[in-house]
């Protein structure tokens, strides 16, 4: 019988930059004995910066901490230490990317590539702080973003989107990741929204949700109001 990947969950272990650590949980179809995960991490990549990318292979967790898993995530974890790591932030989006793969009994029967950023985000107060710095945002609304359109809200000066949690606009956050925006998803535009949330929560760029009140605030009322009640995403 054929096993597939059901579910992924990436959860930053450790935001050390002398050592990150990034484990990795797999929820296949079923789990015997001789199914494994392997796979790789490759970077740093960053669409502004000139890197040497090395590949973070998957490896099993080590005995002492077999009984720890992330939270709410059942499956096979496996982890990447990642030395003197790059981490994600607007003015430099370094991502780390690579196959996730499910074998079983010997064979390759599933594989899935992901795309993930190191990143710490933060309220203080009304400012926000991105891996330990505060940033200034300034934000624009959208539904749909193209590499040109995403080059000129960046010279522009944007480092925020706000988009709705909609099967058309899903797009964003990708495009977010690589070109360095944070994004604020604005619920109460679709009826799928809580799966389109599951599904965009693990994004380096997703900052959080706003509420269907904030519909037609503008795109600075709408920061604000987040800045006072939301909280920013962690994965």
């Amino acid at each position: 019988m054929k096993n597939r990947i059901r579910r992924i969950e990436v959860h930053d272990r450790s935001l050390d930059p002398l050592s990150a650590e990034v484990w990795i949980t797999v929820s296949p179809e079923y789990h015997t004995t001789t199914t494994e995960v392997r796979g790789r991490l490759v970077g740093p990549r960053c669409l502004y910066s000139s890197t040497i990318e090395v590949a973070y292979p998957l490896r099993p967790l080590p005995s002492s901490l077999g009984t720890l898993t992330p939270p709410h995530s059942p499956g096979l974890t496996v982890r990447a230490i990642i030395p003197e790591a790059s981490f994600w932030e607007p003015q430099c989006p370094f991502l780390y990317q690579g196959p996730i793969e499910l074998w079983q009994d010997g064979q390759r029967c599933d594989c899935v590539t992901i795309s993930h950023g190191l990143r710490l985000l933060q309220k203080k107060g009304r400012s926000l702080l991105v891996n330990g710095r505060p940033l200034a945002l300034r934000s624009h609304k959208i539904t749909a973003c193209s590499d040109k359109e995403a080059t000129q809200l960046r010279q522009t000066g944007y480092n925020l989107l706000i988009a709705p949690v909609a099967v058309n606009s899903l797009g964003v956050w990708e495009q977010a990741d690589r070109f360095g925006f944070l994004v604020l998803g604005q619920l109460g535009e679709d009826a799928d929204e809580l799966r389109w949330m599951e599904a965009l929560r693990p994004h380096a760029s997703c900052l959080g949700w706003l509420s269907a009140e904030c519909r037609t605030l503008s795109a600075e009322e709408a920061v604000d109001w987040y800045m006072t009640h939301g909280n920013p995403k962690s994965v």
